[in-house]
């Protein structure tokens, strides 16, 4: 039971007594007295302690803050320690001014919330940004389940400046923690395109797949704070939720209660609620390694990245080994991974709009390809392929380490360099005596007359001869000599010389 802090203890019967403020509370039942603390022979130990006994305390109703959404909205928000009466966002009761002039800013109406502690005033033009501004009560507000409990007229507080705790990634997507009924007792925050929720995660460590509602776009806001978005150490936070880098091979999406509502892999698979990869089991660090683009969002060796193509636009989760682990439509179709399309780290390093993209990487291996004009020629997918690709993007030629099927002709679209991530290795490419190695792959002189591509394993994809033919013979094979001292191998700006030929 609430009682207000200006109830005293003198007769019962008395102006200002316990028995007067039961009555003004109990207009129907004027004789409805707490026979506990007050008998017939007055107000018997009518203390703290022996009200505490019976579930009394002594309210308080207060403004706890007083916040301006963020940049572009005119909505001025005031929330209460519990939840004020009907009426509260009378906008007669409220004015907001400038610190320094006292100018007001106008006040076009306000919102009352039957089950939440705070109202919003909607003002007629937004406030502007990096203008101080102060609300001032110019009447008593009541609270709603203890009406006799007020914030008195003259009351001020300083109005604070807020931003969303989300992102926006491109045109089209937006990640952020949404707002929530207040009967509800979960957080959430979601994936979301303009007509569909792509995906939304649980603190219970759960996650939902497309669905209309819980989206950034819609009805249901990103929350607000102060500081909005908050960059780390390859991890960003969003209001109770953390997106961070935990190991070189996984990314979580986890709720400060340790749950995790989404793993994602470095080999293009995802996982479930695995306490162990929290985001919040170490501190969130300072900004490196994870900056938000035009286009992506980075977070250490991962990205989530709009992908608009002439129909369909899509948000890709990638990691730069080259896998892709969900792809997210806006029609609300969810692809799943494994899979190496649509990988953003093919693109080339985009300019830092927030956040920190300084990344000291603690990798030990190199791509596996070489470039040269529009052309590149890299170990793609795993040891077994070489590819030579096209910025166009075409893929006219596939080499395989298989003796029954050592090539594969063009024109496709698939297994190029320009579209798919490279493999990496420790020594990545290599130069020889008249030769070049891709990790497993080595493009070598033979003799005089010809030119051979073979794999570490013996068989040739193709041998070149100087009169312009070309076969294929295990015979020709470039590891059937060591790789040499470099010397007369190398690569210029629109081609590769290797001994007497150039590519």
């Amino acid at each position: 039971v609430d009682m207000s802090s200006h109830v005293t203890y003198g007769s019962c019967g008395g102006v200002g007594g316990l028995a007067d403020h039961y009555k003004t509370i109990n207009t129907d039942n004027t004789g409805a007295i707490d026979s506990h603390i007050v008998g017939q022979g007055g107000c018997s130990g009518a203390i703290e302690e022996k009200l505490s006994i019976y579930g009394y305390t002594r309210s308080e109703f207060e403004i706890v803050s007083v916040q301006s959404l963020p940049e572009g909205e005119r909505t001025v928000r005031v929330t209460f320690n519990t939840k004020p009466s009907a009426g509260a966002a009378d906008i007669s009761k409220y004015n907001i001014y400038v610190s320094d002039t006292s100018e007001a800013l106008g006040l076009s109406h306000g919102i009352d919330y039957i089950d939440r502690d705070y109202i919003d005033l909607i003002t007629v033009d937004p406030p502007v940004v990096g203008v101080s501004y102060q609300l001032e009560t110019i009447q008593d507000i009541s609270s709603r389940v203890a009406p006799m409990v007020k914030v008195d007229t003259g009351f001020t507080m300083a109005v604070t400046e807020t931003k969303w705790d989300a992102i926006t990634i491109g045109n089209s997507y937006i990640w952020g923690q949404i707002e929530t009924p207040p009967n509800y007792s979960r957080e959430y925050i979601s994936i979301s395109s303009p007509k569909i929720t792509n995906v939304i995660f649980e603190n219970n460590g759960r996650a939902h797949g497309s669905q209309t509602g819980w989206g950034a776009w819609y009805e249901e806001k990103p929350t607000f704070s102060e500081l909005g978005v908050i960059w780390g150490n390859k991890a960003v936070q969003m209001g109770s939720w953390r997106i961070k880098q935990i190991d070189d091979q996984h990314i979580s999406v986890s709720h400060e209660n340790d749950n995790v509502s989404r793993i994602y892999r470095d080999d293009g698979t995802i996982h479930g609620n695995v306490a162990d990869f929290s985001g919040f089991l170490t501190p969130l660090g300072e900004p490196s390694c994870a900056y938000l683009t035009e286009n992506y969002l980075q977070i250490g060796d991962w990205r989530f990245a709009e992908f608009e193509e002439e129909r369909r636009t899509f948000l890709s989760v990638s990691h730069k080994r080259g896998k892709t682990a969900r792809l997210y439509e806006t029609n609300g179709s969810i692809h799943g991974g494994p899979r190496v399309d649509r990988n953003a780290w093919t693109w080339e390093k985009g300019v830092a709009l927030q956040g920190n993209d300084e990344c000291f990487s603690t990798s030990s291996t190199v791509p596996n390809v070489i470039s040269f004009g529009d052309w590149k020629i890299a170990q793609m997918r795993d040891t077994n392929w070489l590819s030579f690709s096209s910025n166009y993007p075409n893929t006219p030629m596939l080499f395989q380490s298989n003796s029954r099927h050592p090539r594969h002709g063009g024109p496709r679209l698939d297994w190029g360099a320009w579209v798919e991530v490279p493999t990496s290795s420790a020594e990545g490419v290599q130069f020889g005596d008249k030769a070049v190695q891709i990790d497993q792959w080595r493009i070598k002189q033979f003799d005089d007359n010809h030119l051979s591509i073979t794999h570490s394993n013996g068989v040739v994809g193709r041998v070149y001869r100087s009169d312009g033919h070309t076969f294929t013979s295990d015979s020709y094979s470039g590891y059937t000599t060591p790789l040499g001292e470099p010397s007369c191998a190398y690569v210029s700006e629109n081609y590769i010389r290797v001994g007497d030929w150039r590519i």
